[in-house]
């Protein structure tokens, strides 16, 4: 199973994620705005057993074929990256209110907890490996 992810904040990266990394193929996208912020968040993922190989910079052009997509917030550029992706496999997860409802109305999934996301993530795996 195929999981895309794309984050601002490399800590968000490893506690929600890290569980899943090993069992999973993940691709990591990191929405930060210079080198040297992407160099510190690549080390310090790659510390918490993240393979290097998966963290990227930047948003890409073309979207990555997924089971799965999770956007954080983006500081409000998830609004650019959601259109982009399929509604039925795309959720966000942020805490901003006025985000959530904007997106919530476009018909995009809402993770709002560690335990959602989890389960999501885990359904998502239990349906690919029966073939449904």
């Amino acid at each position: 199973m195929k999981i895309v992810v794309y984050e601002d904040h490399w800590s968000d990266v490893r506690r929600r994620y890290k569980p899943f990394i090993g069992g999973h193929d993940f691709e990591i996208y990191l929405h930060l705005n210079t080198d040297e912020r992407f160099n510190r968040a690549l080390e310090y993922l790659t510390e918490n057993g993240f393979p290097s190989e998966i963290i990227h910079f930047g948003i890409p052009q073309e979207t990555p074929e997924a089971d799965l997509y999770f956007c954080d917030g983006l500081n409000g550029y998830a609004l650019k990256v959601l259109p982009k992706l399929p509604k039925d496999k795309s959720f966000l997860l942020s805490g901003d209110d006025c985000l959530v409802a904007r997106v919530r109305a476009e018909d995009f999934g809402i993770v709002d907890s560690q335990e959602k996301l989890d389960s999501l993530i885990n359904l998502t795996n239990q349906k690919a490996s029966i073939g449904t």
